[in-house]
């Protein structure tokens, strides 16, 4: 099927009588191609495909100044499609999410069972969410990916400074094998751990599959040379603690308490260990994955505490310029306290814990 080929779509108000649904269009299934079309300065505009396996071709097409607070600018659901983005560009467009990927295929943890899609010499430059957005509590991206998928992502220009994120891994994975393939892009910055603060991948988040985003593009050029970095495994104790562990590490007792502002996932094979007296500070919805050992061994006068961080203490953290990320807070309410005495399970060890929560 081909749709709209080599046509333009200027500003049309969706209160006109000729646009009786703001999305371009919504349909069950098809098989959908776009080809040097315009999409230009459209109010609430959407393209959306839902429903069971289609084809979805999106080439040599511009998406400018397009506006949405309530969906996503392209947004594919239900079970996954065989896509191919190539070449297109999408420039100051505001919408919470520009690209969004939603499947619940059946076929949801066998790479080699599903379609394998790329996204590829595609500019995404300038885009911004929507200061009205139906969902500001949710992270916003460029690329949002969640289910079962298996996409490739690469030679792209990624600088959307005002997105929390350029790419969201959510992808259902059972190993921590499962990878989304996100190599040779630019994503703004030549520095390792600032293009690490735009992904948002099971480094920061367990539930999240791991991005490979390293080596990547050297400049803002698609055919640029790419540069393969070291990556940085070691936590670096005087900043917030985020990320893998990838080898034996001893968090050790100090005055002030560590902030932990994603989740703290120790691999196989790697021993945690936590000194007695440590203080570890959880920003909301971080947490501690175990996939290796824990020996967290507290003493009756030194116990090892774990609480939510307040918000004050986070925002000391982003003043002393330690956390470039946002926080969202539920409303200030009491804690209570659990104890945790000694508990051994799989060779960790876990010893006299005050383990602080919310009520709700």
């Amino acid at each position: 099927t081909i749709f709209a080929s080599l046509s333009i779509w200027p500003y049309v108000s969706t209160r006109s009588l000729h646009t009786p649904t703001p999305l371009i269009y919504t349909i069950p299934s098809h098989g959908v191609r776009i080809y040097k079309n315009i999409f230009l300065s459209n109010e609430y505009t959407s393209i959306r495909l839902m429903g069971f396996h289609t084809s979805f071709n999106l080439t040599h097409s511009l998406f400018e100044n397009n506006l949405n607070h309530q969906t996503s600018l392209i947004d594919l659901r239900h079970v996954e499609k065989d896509i191919l983005i190539n070449e297109n560009i999408f420039q100051r467009n505001q919408v919470h999410n520009l690209l969004s990927f939603d499947s619940n295929s059946h076929a949801p943890f066998h790479n080699n069972l599903l379609y394998q899609s790329l996204i590829s010499f595609n500019q995404f430059i300038d885009n911004k969410p929507s200061l009205f957005t139906k969902y500001p509590y949710l992270p916003s991206s460029c690329i949002r990916i969640i289910g079962s998928h298996n996409i490739t992502i690469q030679r792209n220009l990624f600088e959307n400074i005002h997105y929390d994120y350029e790419l969201i891994s959510a992808l259902l994975t059972d190993t921590i094998n499962t990878t989304l393939d996100a190599t040779i892009n630019w994503w703004g910055s030549d520095v390792g751990q600032a293009i690490q603060n735009r992904i948002l991948d099971f480094t920061k988040r367990s539930d999240h599959a791991y991005v490979k985003w390293n080596p990547f593009l050297a400049c803002r050029e698609l055919t640029c040379a790419q540069i393969q970095l070291p990556i940085q495994t070691i936590l670096q104790m005087n900043r917030p603690l985020r990320g893998l562990i990838t080898s034996n590490t001893l968090i050790h007792k100090r005055r002030e308490p560590y902030l932990i502002n994603g989740d703290l996932i120790v691999m196989p094979g790697v021993k945690l260990t936590i000194e007695p007296g440590v203080e570890l500070h959880f920003a909301p919805n971080t947490g501690l994955l175990i996939l290796g050992h824990l020996n967290a061994s507290g003493t009756p006068k030194d116990p090892i505490f774990m609480r939510l961080a307040n918000k004050k203490f986070v925002m000391e953290q982003i003043a002393n310029g330690h956390n470039s990320f946002q926080y969202h807070f539920t409303d200030e309410v009491p804690f209570s306290k659990y104890k945790v005495s000694k508990k051994k399970t799989h060779n960790n060890l876990i010893k006299h814990i005050h383990i602080l929560r919310l009520d709700f």
